[in-house]
């Protein structure tokens, strides 16, 4: 596998369509799960935690050629450096969105 053998920037410089079907089903999954930490962040006005996710969303949807994905996890840095509740709401309802749409992606090809 390129991301075993040349590390995560080797394989960002090979380019994402090397990345299998399964991790990008484990990836999207794992994004899921995040979807209940950032409401959870939200709820709780954990600014930091908003932040740390986003962060981690910007960079690793763009390793997985998920440009539109990493736009919402800039996003959603930027809602937690201004403390917005609102914008972090809008990043997470548009992460749901994608979610959505990688599903129906995925069962179409399955």
């Amino acid at each position: 596998m390129v991301g075993q053998k040349f590390g995560i920037e080797g394989a960002k410089m090979l380019g994402a369509s090397f990345i299998s079907d399964e991790l990008r089903k484990k990836y999207c999954d794992r994004r899921a799960e995040d979807v209940e930490e950032i409401s959870s962040a939200l709820e709780r006005k954990r600014f930091d935690l908003l932040s740390k996710v986003g962060h981690q969303l910007r960079g690793s949807a763009s390793t997985y050629g998920y440009e539109p994905l990493s736009s919402i996890g800039q996003k959603m840095e930027f809602a937690a450096q201004h403390r917005c509740i609102q914008e972090g709401q809008e990043c997470l309802f548009a992460l749901k969105a994608w979610l959505q749409e990688q599903n129906e992606n995925s069962g179409e090809s399955g």
